[in-house]
């Protein structure tokens, strides 16, 4: 499995995103968004059933959820929920790098009968907030970022330890 480009998003009328991320088997997709390639420059307004993280790499960026906007440096990352309509604009046009990790919330926990599932996203997905941010002021920050960067690394090198490498959620919500 690699690391996917972006360069566009597609969606359909109700401007749910079309894209499959990843496969049946392994439904996670791991993106590396250069926005000097997107086509408009930015990410379009869309939604989509997966829940999705998003970490800052280089510039700054507008990200709004919904009706509120929130800015976004490097080093700053946000989890955005499951169904949460949502767009991603540079603050310079075509400048910038960030990390898009869009998966289904079960493979977390392997299945909706788990545990885990119940007990850490269940909740998640069930909360009123559509997003949750980690900026320099969050005290996970760090933690949030490492873990981040070690899905984007073993995503590209090797996808298969990511299936023992075990979720552990703890205090990062």
């Amino acid at each position: 499995m690699e690391q996917l480009n972006g360069t566009e998003t597609i969606v359909d009328n109700s401007l749910k995103e079309v894209k499959r991320h990843g496969s049946e088997g392994f439904p996670m997709g791991v993106y590396l968004d250069d926005f000097s390639h997107f086509q408009n420059g930015y990410i379009c307004w869309h939604w989509h059933n997966e829940v999705q993280f998003t970490l800052i790499i280089k510039g700054e960026f507008t990200c709004q959820v919904g009706s509120e906007k929130l800015l976004l440096s490097p080093g700053d990352s946000i989890f955005i929920n499951s169904c949460a309509l949502h767009q991603i604009v540079p603050c310079k046009k075509s400048y910038g790098k960030l990390y898009s990790f869009i998966w289904k919330a079960d493979m977390l926990a392997g299945n909706m009968e788990c545990d885990l599932y119940h007990s850490c996203i269940e909740n998640i997905l069930n909360d009123s907030r559509k997003y949750y941010i980690y900026n320099k002021n969050n005290k996970n920050r760090a933690k949030m970022n490492a873990a981040l960067i070690r899905i984007a690394g073993l995503f590209s090198e090797k996808p298969e330890d990511l299936l023992s490498a075990g979720w552990n959620l703890d205090g990062f919500v």
